[in-house]
C-alpha cells in the first residue's frame, strides 16, 4: 500500500523533522549547562568525591537520555505501523500506532 503526500505536505513534515531536531540540541546544551554549573557548585561545596559522583550520574543520565531519544523517536507521516528499534537495534512495531 502506498499512501502519496502532496508537496505541501512533506514540506511541513520536514520543517516539523527540523524544528524537533533544533529543540533536541537547545535542550541537550542546556542539559549540559547546567549540569557544568551543578558540577562546579557541588566541586566547591562538598568533597571532591561528591562532585566525581555527580558527574558520574549525569554523565550516565545523559547516555540514558540519548538512548531513549533514539528508540522512541517515532515520524509517523502515514497509516503505516511505525518500526522503531531497541538497543540492541532489534526492529518491533510501534504499539499505538492508530489511524
Amino acid at each position: 500500500m502506498t499512501i502519496s503526500l502532496g508537496e505541501e505536505q512533506l514540506r511541513a513534515i520536514e520543517n516539523e523533522r527540523v524544528q524537533y531536531a533544533t529543540l533536541q540540541q537547545e535542550l541537550l546544551l542546556y542539559t549540559l549547562g547546567a549540569t557544568g554549573v551543578i558540577f562546579a557548585l557541588t566541586w566547591a561545596l562538598y568533597t571532591p568525591d561528591t562532585a566525581i559522583s555527580y558527574a558520574a550520574g549525569a554523565i550516565g543520565g545523559l547516555v540514558y537520555l540519548r538512548l531513549l531519544n533514539k528508540t522512541c523517536v517515532c515520524c509517523c507521516c502515514s497509516c503505516a505501523p511505525c518500526v522503531l528499534t531497541n538497543v540492541f537495534h532489534v526492529p518491533y512495531l510501534h504499539p499505538t500506532t492508530q489511524c
